[in-house]
């Protein structure tokens, strides 16, 4: 039986999860990492992320994919909104059941509320790359 752990890391070929990858892989006698791209999970699709996260049950998850490109992110709402949202909130939900932790930073937290609460009125800047999504809704 090993004592590795079993670590997966979103967006493993991208400029953060490189980096990661090779603090990772340079400790091999330790973890067991899973490098995960676009083409091994959607991460924008809940079905896909449960599927995939579920299928090892890994110790540690670690998502360092998004979409960060400004200009585009201003010409492509909603995928940013969808990549760099929805898509934690899809990870979260598939590892709540058997991990002990998850991080979700503070403005992705805010943003969840807004928009499945439906929380009027927030009190801080919404960034104009999630303006438009369809189910945010903004009173001003």
């Amino acid at each position: 039986m090993s004592n590795l752990l079993k670590v997966a890391l979103i967006g493993a070929n991208g400029q953060l999860g490189s980096d990661i990858f090779s603090h990772f892989s340079a400790q091999s006698d330790r973890y067991q990492l899973t490098a995960l791209t676009r083409a091994d999970i959607d991460i924008t699709q809940p079905e896909v992320v449960h599927r995939v996260l579920t299928s090892q049950k890994f110790d540690i998850v670690i998502n360092s994919a998004a979409y960060v490109r400004v200009d585009d992110c201003e010409q492509e709402v909603a995928t940013a909104f969808n990549v760099n949202a929805i898509a934690a909130l899809n990870i979260a939900r598939a590892v709540a059941n058997w991990t002990h932790f998850v991080f979700i930073s503070a403005l992705i937290t805010c943003f969840e509320a807004i928009i499945h609460l439906h929380i009027p009125n927030p009190i801080f800047p919404i960034p104009s790359a999630f303006m438009g999504h369809p189910n945010l809704r903004v009173n001003t």
